[in-house]
């Protein structure tokens, strides 16, 4: 990652954390190798699904990459998630690095990319066979639900 990209997400974070209240650990961006690619994670978001995981991992990969400076980018680490889900690191390590896996993960990455997200994190809400983006406030719960229930009047 770009040292430009790295200052960013750093000023970035710290925007959230003066406005939410949000904890970060700012020692990933001098304990870890940061790397563009949320791939990987996503990958293994996806190989915990064939284990009834897909929420599990994906709390572990948020709270260790954004509380305990650990680089969801990188295999290792992921398999190390697995494990603490009790998920068998072998199958798991050969199941993320699988064909199949991949053709599933170019098949949601084709969905995603047909949802109206201008970033993400985004909030996407299905009615009556449309997709809406939702505009996310993080402080104010109340204008997120004003907006949604807007869209279900429609």
């Amino acid at each position: 990652m770009p040292e430009d990209m790295q200052l960013f997400l750093q000023k970035t974070w710290r925007r959230i954390a003066a406005e939410t209240g949000a904890d970060f650990n700012f020692d990933f961006w001098t304990h870890c190798q940061p790397r563009r690619s949320t791939y990987p994670a996503c990958r293994a978001v996806i190989a915990a699904r064939q284990y009834n995981k897909e929420q599990a991992m994906f709390e572990a990969i948020q709270k260790g990459y954004y509380l305990q400076a650990q680089n969801p980018s990188d295999i290792s680490t992921l398999v190390r998630f697995a494990q603490q889900l009790d998920i068998d690191s072998s199958a798991f390590l050969s199941l993320l690095q699988s064909a199949q896996l991949e053709q599933q993960f170019q098949q949601e990455l084709v969905y995603v990319q047909q949802l109206p997200a201008q970033g993400f994190p985004s909030l996407i809400l299905l009615h009556k066979q449309q997709y809406y983006a939702i505009a996310i406030n993080y402080t104010d719960a109340e204008q997120v639900i004003a907006r949604i229930r807007s869209v279900l009047a429609l």
